[in-house]
């Protein structure tokens, strides 16, 4: 059994004043895990949390002003359980299958949601000859919702339910012995919104001695369409795109979607020139179809106060991606242990249709980043632990976003065994400073501040 809380105080604005972000959230849970034989386990897991989340969120209203900014207050809350049965077989084989339910609630304004989850699936592996291993499986889930709208965000359906089928297999296939291995496989899926959809993959491994791997695989993956992108209506607070002269800016949902794609290419290499070393390098280029987008439309068809500027969600952007990581393990004592890595990411972004709302533009500098980050771990005198992480961030083009450096310390003590007691400090360099903004949002940009929080870990 466990259980946890924590509450994290608000973010804050380039003026200083809070963001108005805090939350909190407790959350507790058990497990089971039972061998009536020595051919059969049986787990049985589950979860209850509950918490709340300070946001502050412009609307539309039908009446004057038409627009609002208010601050909220939203509860969260849900459960979940699971249940496990696995049986080896003689010979290497073993037979897996699992039953989830999920349920999960959200109360604020927009919208309130409840969604029940229940998911089952059924696993087999299973060695085919003296060189292939196969896996393969089922599974189905059916995901069930209860919406509760307001005039700033609407659903065609207030409860709708949706199914997916799946199957997937996968063959292990040793072409010589502890040097060279394929793996081939694919998954099959059926949804409610685009249908059938197949997602393959290879990869290719060759260990030429222990202290080399070199790898290789090219994938498929889609990303279906979700209830909100497929029937959603969004009316965000009126926006002067002329002297004198105001629109609600209406975002609609579109029910014929394409579900976005990438084809993803990865090359890797793994070394070990030392013992105490260890040394990875990948290499990855994405090129990805049909990711989601908005494209201006005809007025809706219904009466608003104000007139709208329409936009249909459409499946109309392509992109491609390409880049490198690097990373190293290093042990250099028994009681000193180091990380470093460094990541570069290009990304072009284009649409493969007519561009009227300027989405481009919003892209228009997202070429390159890069990253990189190291990290020591010490092992003190008198049961201490002394951690430190540094990582550098670079631009991407996102607005409000420019490159920024983080570092973190945290000193650790065990008294005992069983119980630990920490502190640590992050962002120590900035005051505060921005990571992230939604691109849609014109409110500030909430930046990170600089933080402290203690640990106390007691295992039993």
């Amino acid at each position: 059994m466990y259980g946890k809380y924590f509450e994290r105080g608000e973010f804050d604005l380039p003026s200083g004043a809070g963001a108005n972000d805090e939350w909190h959230k407790g959350q507790g849970g058990f497990r089971i895990d039972w061998e009536p034989t020595d051919a059969n386990t049986l787990t049985l897991q589950g979860d209850l949390y509950e918490g709340r989340e300070n946001q502050t969120r412009a609307m539309a209203t039908p009446t004057l002003p038409f627009g609002l900014t208010n601050t909220f207050n939203d509860r969260f809350a849900g459960g979940n359980v699971l249940g496990r049965w696995t049986h080896r077989f003689e010979g290497d084989s073993e037979l897996q299958v699992q039953l989830y339910f999920d349920h999960t609630e959200r109360e604020n304004l927009v919208p309130e949601e409840d969604r029940d989850t229940f998911d089952i699936e059924a696993q087999h592996r299973f060695q085919l000859g003296r060189c292939q291993e196969i896996t393969w499986g089922l599974g189905y889930r059916w995901s069930g919702d209860m919406m509760t709208t307001n005039f700033g965000l609407f659903f065609g359906d207030p409860s709708r339910s949706v199914n997916v089928y799946s199957a997937f297999v996968q063959d292990e296939i040793t072409l010589v012995r502890d040097r060279l291995r394929l793996t081939l496989g694919s998954k099959f899926e059926h949804n409610d919104f685009t249908g059938f959809e197949v997602q393959p993959s290879a990869r290719l491994a060759w260990t030429p001695n222990h202290n080399h791997t070199l790898w290789a695989a090219v994938s498929r993956a889609v990303s279906t369409p979700s209830r909100s992108e497929d029937d959603v209506r969004l009316i965000r607070p009126p926006v002067e795109i002329a002297p004198g002269f105001s629109a609600y800016p209406v975002t609609l949902g579109n029910s014929s979607l394409e579900s976005e794609s990438l084809l993803a290419y990865e090359l890797g290499y793994r070394v070990w020139p030392h013992e105490r070393v260890t040394i990875d390098a990948v290499a990855f280029y994405n090129d990805y179809d049909n990711l989601l987008t908005v494209a201006l439309g005809p007025p809706p068809p219904f009466a608003l106060p104000l007139p709208p500027l329409t936009f249909n969600a459409a499946s109309s952007l392509t992109a491609k991606s390409y880049g490198a990581e690097l990373a190293a393990q290093i042990r250099v004592t028994d009681w000193w242990r180091l990380r470093a890595s460094y990541a570069y990411l290009y990304l072009d972004v284009n649409p493969n249709a007519p561009d009227p709302a300027g989405v481009e533009q919003l892209y228009e500098n997202n070429e390159a980043q890069n990253r990189v980050s190291i990290q020591s771990q010490m092992d003190l005198p008198g049961n201490l632990r002394l951690d430190a992480g540094m990582h550098y961030v670079g631009e991407l083009g996102t607005p409000g976003i420019g490159r920024y450096v983080v570092l973190n310390v945290g000193l650790a003590w065990r008294p005992c065994k069983n119980t630990e007691l920490s502190i640590v400090g992050t962002d120590l360099l900035d005051d505060r400073h921005p990571e992230a903004a939604p691109i849609s949002n014109p409110s500030p940009v909430a930046e990170v501040p600089r933080g402290v929080f203690g640990k106390l870990t007691i295992r039993f």
